[in-house]
């Protein structure tokens, strides 16, 4: 099978340590059951113990709602609530973009990993704050990429007006999204600029 390069999810320390788990996984998959995407048990969240209060686990229902599976308590501490448990829908709207279902379906329909850029207004502050994520399948123990597990952190003001991001993002309305092929294909070659408020 040919290499997967994923080198533009690693935005920090977390998504790489996450990256670099899941191009492990999928290399012993692929040896093992001749699947790039690697199981969901086969996963284990302590390889990444240092990084769990970024990690989330998303699965795709029997309905086809998406149900936040496992939220890392950085989540709990910046929403102020537990997200476990919840489906993406239920989330205050404040946290979602119009574009974030249909970014998560192309990941599903296409079996690509991704990132985005959202920015979201802290409720303490009131300021924007920019949230990178990273989003990689996982497969259930029929091989179907059910499962999503991604990394996502928020980016400290001093690096969004280092960056440009802030500009950028805003004057895009407010998210990028891109997608990275695992070998299946990827939409628009691997960027998704999507009109979202």
């Amino acid at each position: 099978m040919t290499p997967i390069d994923l080198s533009i999810l690693c935005k920090d320390e977390a998504a790489k340590a996450l990256v670099d788990l899941w191009l492990q996984l999928s290399e012993e998959s692929v040896a093992a059951t001749g699947r790039r995407i690697p199981a969901k048990s086969a996963f284990t969240p302590m390889k990444i113990a240092r990084y769990l209060p970024y990690i989330f686990m998303l699965e795709w229902t029997d309905t086809g709602a998406l149900q936040i599976r496992l939220a890392g308590t950085a989540f709990s501490a910046h929403f102020g609530r537990n997200l476990t448990g919840l489906k993406i829908d239920d989330l205050p709207t404040s946290l979602l973009t119009k574009g974030e279902m249909d970014y998560f379906r192309v990941l599903h329909t296409f079996r690509c990993a991704g990132s985005h850029e959202v920015l979201i207004t802290d409720k303490k502050s009131a300021k924007p704050v920019l949230y990178r994520s990273i989003h990689l399948p996982l497969a259930d123990a029929n091989g179907q990429p059910r499962f999503i597990i991604g990394a996502s952190r928020a980016l400290p003001p001093h690096m969004m007006s280092k960056t440009g991001v802030e500009m950028r993002l805003l004057r895009d309305e407010g998210a990028s999204y891109h997608f990275a092929d695992l070998g299946f294909g990827s939409p628009m070659g691997g960027r998704l600029f999507a009109d979202v408020a």
